[in-house]
């Protein structure tokens, strides 16, 4: 049995984008097929009043009506102007947060062993991730953290909404910084899975690097979802003109137990920032909400009302 799950916004130059939770969530979506969120901008009151000059003068001139001016010796048309900016850039992190949605399945603690011998064994790593949604506020992230790994101590995962390109900036203590940008080369779908009744998240995302534009050797990565509790970390990289070929692997299995995928089942406990599956609370105002990291945690405290005020508007669509 394969279930399909498409977001609900239109993410530009994504041909096959399919499928936060604090461990694993639905993200089904992948770049998404349907309606993107619109917005109109705003627009001036037609009963502000704006006098002339020659009108101010008089008493008696009857006020002049129209509509307010965005220009930037308007302090009403600056204050308009800076609103719309502020809705546009909300409307834009919400597009990457739903774009990255698919990837929560990601979320939690791993324990990874690479293929390659390291040292006479095989090496061992415990990648974290979590949200980062205040390092960059105009750009929202999943963030990986990992002191044992040989290639990577954090991944930066984001979404470029001009683009329709997945980004990725991995940063290693020995190997530096590289910059990726990255695509579905399989769809992320839903699948049954032996027995399991639990539908198993697949995808594979592929990143190639781009930058440093002087770098001797170029990567890419493969991120393998195999299942819920399980991906693989697909190594690879070229010299010159050469092909590139894969050097090591890295297999990660989820520690402890998997949650549930469905977006739909967590009732109280949704994440109030990610959607995904709430791990722990926070309060604001006597009431108590959930979240499912440490990074939504930081999210929440920053700006409560403005999580608040998502969930309820979101509340009234349905």
């Amino acid at each position: 049995m394969r279930s399909w799950y498409l977001p609900g916004v239109i993410l530009i130059g994504l041909s096959s984008f399919a499928g936060c939770g604090g461990t694993e969530t639905d993200p089904s979506s992948a770049a998404p097929s349907a309606a993107s969120p619109t917005h109109s901008s705003p627009s001036a009151d037609a009963n502000d009043e704006t006098p002339s000059s020659s009108e101010s003068a008089s008493t008696t001139a009857p006020p002049r009506r129209g509509p307010v001016s965005l220009g930037t010796n308007d302090s009403n048309g600056s204050s308009a102007a800076a609103d719309a900016t502020a809705v546009s850039e909300s409307l834009s992190t919400e597009n990457i947060m739903q774009a990255l949605k698919p990837l929560q399945i990601l979320m939690g603690s791993w324990e990874g062993k690479t293929r390659r011998m390291i040292g006479g064994f095989s090496a061992v790593d415990e990648p974290k991730w979590v949200w980062d949604l205040l390092t960059d506020k105009k750009r929202p992230a999943l963030v990986m953290t990992s002191d044992k790994s040989p290639y990577f101590n954090r991944l930066r995962l984001s979404f470029d909404t001009s683009t329709g390109k997945f980004q990725l900036t991995s940063e290693h203590k020995d190997e530096g910084t590289r910059e990726f940008v990255g695509e579905f080369v399989a769809p992320v779908e839903d699948v049954s899975v032996d027995d399991d009744t639990k539908p198993q998240r697949t995808f594979q995302l592929q990143f190639t690097q781009t930058a440093p534009a002087d770098a001797k050797e170029l990567w890419r990565i493969t991120f393998n979802q195999q299942r819920n509790d399980r991906y693989l970390v697909q190594l690879e990289r070229k010299r010159g003109s050469s092909d590139f070929f894969q050097f090591d692997v890295v297999a990660s299995q989820r520690q402890g137990t998997s949650f549930a995928l469905s977006d739909t089942d967590y009732g109280e406990r949704t994440c109030i920032v990610s959607g995904g599956l709430g791990t722990s609370t926070v309060s604001f105002m006597g009431k108590t909400y959930y979240v499912c990291c440490s990074g939504c945690d930081a999210a929440f405290k920053e700006d409560p009302q403005r999580w608040i005020a998502k969930v309820l508007a979101d509340a009234e669509k349905k």
